[in-house]
């Protein structure tokens, strides 16, 4: 399995929702990437 570059999938995220990537918060991106992390592991549990 790849590892996943989080941060760099944050900053996409921010960029297809146009807003700069430097300026997220840290917060914010931890929610994120938690929140990404859940609906992985729903999408992978929903495929067993």
């Amino acid at each position: 399995m790849n590892d996943i570059d989080w941060d760099l999938l944050d900053d996409q995220i921010a960029i297809q929702e146009g807003r700069d990537p430097l300026l997220v918060s840290r917060d914010e991106r931890q929610r994120r990437v938690l929140s990404l992390m859940v609906m992985i592991i729903k999408l992978a549990d929903s495929l067993h």
